[in-house]
């Protein structure tokens, strides 16, 4: 469907801007790679954001059937070929069976043997994709295959966003690249012949999926794309109170520090818990994990701290991946902990730039 708001649907975009439901926007990206931006926007603010080659390589839930290349047996590693360019790592160390397709079981990995993989985790800077052996899949549904092949293919993250649009009861997918919508309208299709319900074909069957092709006012504008990018990519983020938080992102952790600036607030601790909210915030808006050192101004009351502390535990939980908070210390700092999920938004910054900011 397209989405006018020229005479034939006046006042589109003012609805389009004011509404507090949540939006999908995909844009195509060009520089530094070619690809597509998928942004998950809600009260005009981007909850997440990916960018994805137009072919991307290993998704996380990938199955292979690989032929390892070469194995490290001091450090328990392998290397794998599962087809792609890139190879894949596999951890050995800790396993005392493995069940290759071009010969009888064995205690030991050998280069040439052919197994059946499953993507752990992407590529991550110079760290190679990840792999664990795919235990789940019968050695019958591979043992006559040729490595290196696919044995199931993982949905990647353009068409994860068409199944949450379809699957949400106030979601709205958009793009204005013709391209792209039709893959878009094509994934929707499928998916519509798989679905078993009469309310899922309901939902499926209504304006979820629109390409947006007003000459009159931009997508990015309409959706304010600019200022809520740079609210997940500025190192200042300004709280509503006045008050701000500054975010540096180092190798080994990210540190976040709690500014009381202007702040407005009567206390500390309703300061402190506006921070806690935008802390949370933006760890998933920018995917942030591992190691999250958060220096809240100072308290004087037990009382406060704990508050603070679980107000910030109960947000971080409803995260996915999941996040925990420490007792702050006697200097303020709560002890965020993380697990890795895919990439952050520091590491897609150009495609952010060239694409909304540019």
């Amino acid at each position: 469907m397209a989405i006018r708001t020229g005479k034939d649907r006046p006042g589109v975009a003012k609805e389009e801007m004011m509404t507090d439901a949540e939006r999908v926007i995909v844009l195509r990206c060009v520089s530094p790679e070619e690809g597509r931006l998928i942004l998950y926007i809600r009260n005009k603010r981007i909850n997440k954001v990916f960018f994805e080659k137009e072919t991307p390589g290993y998704i996380t839930g990938d199955i292979y059937l690989a032929r390892v290349k070469n194995t490290i047996p001091s450090s328990g590693a392998a290397y794998l070929d599962a087809g792609l360019d890139e190879p894949l790592f596999l951890n050995t160390g800790n396993r005392s069976h493995f069940a290759p397709a071009n010969r009888r079981e064995d205690s030991v990995l050998k280069p040439g043997d052919e197994i059946a993989v499953k993507v752990r985790s992407t590529a991550i800077g110079k760290k190679a994709a990840r792999a664990i052996c795919a235990d789940e899949v019968p050695r019958e549904e591979y043992i006559h295959k040729k490595a290196p092949c696919v044995l199931h293919r993982a949905p990647d993250e353009f068409e994860k966003s068409i199944r949450y649009a379809m699957s949400s009861p106030d979601c709205i997918w958009y793009t204005d690249d013709k391209a792209i919508y039709e893959d878009a309208r094509s994934l929707k299709d499928k998916k519509l012949s798989e679905e078993s319900t009469s309310s899922q074909r309901d939902k499926s069957c209504g304006e979820v999926i629109r390409f947006y092709d007003d000459e009159s006012i931009s997508i990015k504008a309409l959706f304010d794309l600019r200022r809520a990018a740079q609210d997940i990519l500025d190192r200042r983020v300004r709280l509503k109170s006045g008050a701000e938080i500054v975010i540096d992102r180092t190798e080994a952790m990210t540190v976040i520090d709690v500014n009381s600036a202007s702040s407005r607030h009567d206390s500390v601790l309703a300061l402190n818990l506006e921070a806690a909210k935008e802390v949370v915030y933006q760890i998933e808006a920018r995917n942030l994990d591992g190691m999250i050192l958060v220096d809240f101004v100072n308290m004087d009351s037990t009382e406060s701290e704990t508050i603070l502390i679980e107000a910030l535990n109960a947000d971080l939980k409803s995260l996915q991946p999941a996040a925990k908070a420490e007792d702050i210390t006697k200097l303020g700092i709560a002890e965020i902990v993380r697990p890795k999920s895919g990439k952050n938004t520091g590491s897609i910054k150009e495609a952010i730039n060239s694409t909304i900011l540019a």
